[in-house]
């Protein structure tokens, strides 16, 4: 059985990868090529749900928080799995992002409740950083360019709070206003544009959007969230 929920990650058409933490913490991985695989064992134990992504066809890098409360990393490079901790003291989900070829971006909300982040550049990991903040749920990240990193998380306020890299330096925490009842999920469909959805307080969907110079506003599109 599967306690937690499952992440979804594809590096090239008609190519599916799925990752999922079982009853005994064990990291487990299934494939769609034409058919799908039965479930394998990575040999992993985590703590958390895991995060996918990919950065290059036949690439695939998985993050969770490991059964020490670190953060776990396994990756595929084509031909082998391999794992290593990256150490680090996390709470909740990661997040995780690739803006160009061998490079990532990881996110997570500390111990201590603030945003922590840690980066591949191609040769080594840079080690984790504090970018501050009060976090009330797990942060989540988008690219839309090169060199471009957003972030939003709810606050202590329970408002939607985002910190973005504009390729120079991080900007400091602005709040978006709203109020949350939920983690958030951020997409971009070009440069420039972001927008991002929660469930607010009253159990309906929160949107913002960014739309290349100002912020469009919160606006609530209503139904009955859970």
């Amino acid at each position: 059985s599967f306690p937690g929920d499952p992440a979804a990650v594809s590096w090239a058409a008609g190519r599916l990868d799925l990752f999922v933490r079982d009853a005994g913490n064990d990291l487990q991985h299934k494939y769609f090529d034409g058919t799908w695989s039965g479930w394998q064992s990575l040999g992993a134990k985590v703590a958390g749900d895991p995060v996918g992504v990919s950065w290059a066809s036949g690439r695939l890098d998985v993050f969770a928080r490991g059964e020490a409360g670190d953060l776990w990393h396994e990756w595929w490079d084509g031909s082998r799995w391999s794992g290593q901790s990256l150490g680090g003291k996390i709470q909740g989900k990661p997040s995780a992002v690739a803006w160009g070829p061998d490079r990532l971006d990881i996110f997570a909300r500390g111990q201590d409740s603030a945003l922590w982040h840690d980066w591949w550049d191609g040769k080594a990991w840079g080690g984790f950083q504090s970018l501050g903040g009060v976090l009330t749920s797990d942060p989540v990240a988008v690219a839309w360019g090169e060199n471009r990193l957003d972030v939003f998380a709810r606050g202590g306020d329970n408002a939607l709070w985002h910190q973005w890299w504009d390729g120079k330096e991080w900007g400091a925490f602005q709040s978006l206003g709203g109020a949350l009842d939920s983690s958030t999920a951020v997409t971009s469909w070009g440069p420039g544009r972001l927008d991002v959805f929660a469930r607010s307080n009253k159990n309906t969907l929160f949107h913002d959007a960014w739309e290349g110079s100002t912020w469009s506003g919160v606006e609530d599109l209503g139904g009955h969230l859970q």
